[in-house]
Parts: C-alpha cells; structure tokens; sequence
C-alpha cells in the first residue's frame, strides 16, 4: 500500500498499517531482477469476483505467463485452494509461504 492522505475515490483504510490511508496496489514481480512485470490499482470499480478478489486479482496479473512453466510465490494472503487447483490445468507452479 502507497501512502495517501489527499482526498481519493478509491483510499483504502487499513487499521493494522503504521500509514492507515493509502492506494493499495498489487505488483507481480521477478524474483531474480525485482523487475515488476504488471501491477493492478485497486480502484473498488469490479462489482463482484466470481472466484473471490485475491484469487481474480492474481490470476489477472499471471495470464501472460500462465503456459511458460512459471513458479509463483505467494504468501498467505493470496493463498487459495483455486489457485492451486488451476495449476492442474496451466504449467504454473504455486508455492503458499506462510509469514
């Protein structure tokens, strides 16, 4: 999350953060070069998630990558029994790390 206190239609508010206010923003990101490949803004515009948003948000962000053979890193927020599942069907690799 990027720190913003201005005014902003889609702030989010987090209690748990030291910068309560801010843009959340969801990066997918080389673990090698720490290059970022793609990012969402989070913007609270899509009405509803068919498979829930975390699962959504990072299926949307792996799409190009989805048949390379990839191994995906996740922590435990994005960890969901759909996202493993779809590892059946594609050559992506999950791996959940618990934090």
């Amino acid at each position: 999350m990027v720190a913003w206190r201005g005014p902003l239609a889609f702030r989010v508010y987090n209690p748990d953060k030291p910068n309560k206010f801010g843009i959340k923003i969801f990066e997918l990101c080389d673990s090698d070069t720490s290059y970022c490949s793609s990012l969402e803004i989070y913007t609270r515009k899509k009405p509803c998630f068919p498979h829930g948003q975390t699962f959504d948000v990072v299926i949307g962000l792996i799409t190009p990558y989805l048949e390379e053979g990839r191994t995906l890193f996740v922590d435990n927020y994005y960890m969901s029994p759909d996202l493993f599942t779809i590892s059946r069907s594609t050559r992506l690799w999950p791996v959940g790390l618990y934090v």
